[in-house]
């Protein structure tokens, strides 16, 4: 019983779990195939000796009738023995040999009328005995000539069996493989979508055996398409209807400064920073829904030396509040395929997030160069507490933010910017500097330039 136990999982480990159904197609079908070739041409081989075997004894007796009567070799008709291997031996009715086709025959005079295979020292001799008033005669052949002939009309008979093996079996794999292209077709489409892009998978060609499972995932793809456009459309809504009342308290807060005493400004201070990290946040949430909302859209030549200055004008004025000196290293001529306004917000939430994480008198630094693949990269390096290898994974999930850094911020920053980065075939990579500070690397897949 062990043994058995064994022997069944040796041969669970020889199969192994096929990792598509090609291969468990091939790996069952082509064996089955290949043994039952193997089973027919043997048997084939089989009827092929049988059918010499009864054409050749058929000969022998044939000859030896044909012969019967004759009292010298020399008389004998139709007997040649290169090219048949016969062999005749003429005996008298009381046991005499009269004469034989050759010399150096054996002689089995004692032999009853028919076929007899005997056996003369290392060789074997196929004997029809033919006896008659007149006398006897035999017909002898060698059982090693036969066996030859069967193999010379054996490997003429079983030669196109074994060609159509091989023939038949690379059939069976091109049959399996246009039967699983639909599949292929399927993997390919569903492999495509993302969450801008949860179209149908196609059924065209599909077998009717698997045409139910692709028919209920397009049915699930169908209800996480309405999810997705409800939780959009739920957190635009959401955010532009909180961009008025956000609007109004600033307002209504700057009014209100000009009421209150020098003793009071602090808190009005606090309250207005507290609405500027709301209407940021608001802002970011806008930006998000419409980021997931956006389609693919033709990539056009971008010009990321214009975009790199244009962000630096733009953010300036928060350089020099905090007083940090922006720098910058522009390689000419670096152009990009995608769009202009997705990029520019890309660019600008990773010099913004350098600029209010570097401290006060600090330095940020970028660069814009192409790297030894030829794929267009900006570097932003800060001066700033870096983050920590545990939190590295983390920092492009929404809503994610690492505590203790004293920097206000809502943790969706670093997501719109990836998400937006990755439509434009660029990624966003962070890396911690020696000793301290960030490089954040905008890397552009060598293709997009």
């Amino acid at each position: 019983m062990t043994e058995s136990l064994r022997r069944y999982r040796r041969f669970r480990r020889y199969l192994g779990r096929p990792t598509s159904l090609r291969q468990h197609l091939l790996r069952w079908l082509l064996p089955a195939y290949v043994l039952v070739g193997v089973l027919i041409t043997a048997l084939s081989w089989l009827n092929a000796a049988d059918m010499v075997h009864s054409f050749m004894d058929g000969q022998m007796e044939s000859f030896a009738r044909l012969n019967e009567g004759a009292d010298h070799a020399s008389s004998l008709k139709a007997v040649d023995e290169k090219e048949s291997g016969y062999s005749m031996l003429l005996w008298s009715p009381d046991g005499r040999l009269l004469d034989a086709s050759e010399p150096g025959l054996p002689l089995f005079a004692d032999l009853p009328t028919g076929h007899a295979t005997v056996k003369h020292g290392k060789d074997q001799w196929l004997v029809y005995t033919l006896r008659s008033d007149s006398g006897v005669l035999q017909c002898l052949q060698r059982m090693s000539f036969r066996r030859h002939v069967i193999f010379e009309f054996s490997n003429k008979t079983l030669i196109y069996p074994l060609l159509l093996i091989p023939l038949s079996s690379y059939l069976i794999w091109l049959v399996i493989r246009a039967s699983l292209r639909p599949l292929e077709r399927v993997s390919e489409a569903a492999a495509a979508q993302d969450e801008r892009n949860l179209s149908a998978l196609p059924l065209t060609g599909v077998p009717d055996e698997i045409r139910p499972l692709v028919q209920s995932i397009n049915s699930l793809l169908a209800r996480l398409r309405q999810s997705f456009s409800a939780q959009q459309r739920f957190v635009h809504d959401a955010a532009h209807e909180l961009r008025t009342p956000m609007a109004a308290l600033k307002l209504q807060l700057q009014n209100l400064r000009a009421e209150i005493p020098e003793a009071g400004q602090a808190r009005i201070d606090a309250m207005e920073s507290g609405v500027q990290r709301a209407h940021r946040l608001v802002e970011q949430m806008l930006r998000l829904a419409r980021g997931d909302a956006k389609t693919r859209r033709v990539s056009q030549p971008v010009s990321l030396e214009n975009l790199l200055r244009e962000s630096i004008a733009a953010l300036m004025p928060l350089a020099d509040a905090r007083k940090i000196d922006l720098g910058c290293e522009i390689e000419r001529d670096v152009v990009v395929q995608g769009q202009a306004d997705e990029l520019r917000s890309v660019i600008d939430n990773l010099i913004d997030n350098a600029l209010r994480y570097s401290p006060q008198n600090g330095t940020v630094d970028l660069r814009l160069s192409r790297d030894k693949d030829g794929a267009a990269c900006i570097e932003i390096l800060d001066e700033g507490p870096g983050i920590s290898g545990e939190h590295l994974p983390r920092v492009f999930d929404r809503f994610f933010r690492v505590l203790g850094t004293g920097v206000e911020g809502s943790g969706l920053g670093l997501a719109i910017a990836q998400g937006a980065a990755l439509r434009q075939g660029a990624q966003i990579e962070l890396h911690n500097r020696p000793g301290r500070g960030l490089v954040a690397r905008l890397r552009f897949d060598p293709q997009a330039v």
